[in-house]
């Protein structure tokens, strides 16, 4: 075995070196394999980078339009405002990196039509203490009524959608289109604002009264609400990943 070995070693090395000798006289192949790569990829990296300052650029500079809704409106305005007074730093974990940016609020009629129509960034539905009890628990009897339609098995191992028990505070939902740059920008700008003034409020209330705080002075902010589809949110992430082979 170790013979035919030996005797198939000079065959392996001439054939190699027929192969390479060809390799080196196609230019056309030496130019693909060696020397393309180094004219592209520093510019691709270059023109991700310069496309990355440019969008930066662009977030800070636009104004995003936001509206409110719901009985507890002034609330979610009033926190709003002194969000925007607040010195504090970012404080919200899905807020942290969210440039200061322009936010300004409107009116309209209809704040999900006008969100899912691209004329608003982001809705905030503000309901007081009663309405977001009646919510949360037209919510939860939906999803218990959900569960029980599914098979006894999975009812039993408590499998299904859950909706927590309904709040005593004042609930204001953040309304985005998740697909949408300019939608979830503005949702972490407009949540990092109102975390600084519900954190400012407890350290006033703190400090006046003790651990006593109203229910009215202080609103539980629900989890962000994605209105864009699982088809939307898979396309925008594949267009993403495709961005950077173009």
């Amino acid at each position: 075995m170790n013979d035919e070995l030996a005797r198939g070693w000079p065959a392996a090395r001439a054939l190699f070196a027929t192969e390479a000798r060809l390799l080196v006289r196609d230019r056309r192949t030496l130019f693909t394999a060696l020397v393309l790569p180094l004219l592209v990829l520093p510019l691709m990296f270059g023109l991700m980078s310069w496309s990355n300052v440019q969008r930066e650029e662009r977030v800070e500079s636009r104004e995003y339009l936001w509206a409110v809704s719901g009985d507890a409106a002034a609330l979610a305005t009033t926190l709003f405002e002194a969000g925007e007074a607040a010195s504090a730093e970012p404080i919200a974990d899905d807020a942290s990196t969210a440039p200061e940016i322009e936010l300004r609020r409107i009116e309209v009629e209809d704040p999900e039509a006008a969100l899912r129509a691209g004329e608003l960034a982001v809705w905030v539905e503000a309901l007081g203490v009663e309405a977001a009890r009646q919510r949360l628990a037209e919510e939860r009897a939906a999803a218990e009524s959900e569960q029980r339609s599914e098979s006894v098995a999975e009812a039993a191992n408590g499998d299904g959608a859950s909706v927590a028990e309904p709040a005593a505070v004042p609930n204001l939902r953040i309304h985005l289109i998740g697909n949408r740059d300019a939608s979830s920008t503005a949702a972490g700008a407009l949540r990092e604002r109102l975390d600084r003034a519900r954190l400012e409020r407890r350290a006033e209330a703190f400090e006046a009264a003790g651990l006593g705080t109203a229910e009215q002075d202080v609103a539980a902010i629900v989890e962000r609400r994605d209105l864009a589809g699982p088809d939307a949110r898979r396309g925008a992430r594949t267009g993403r990943g495709a961005a950077l082979f173009l």
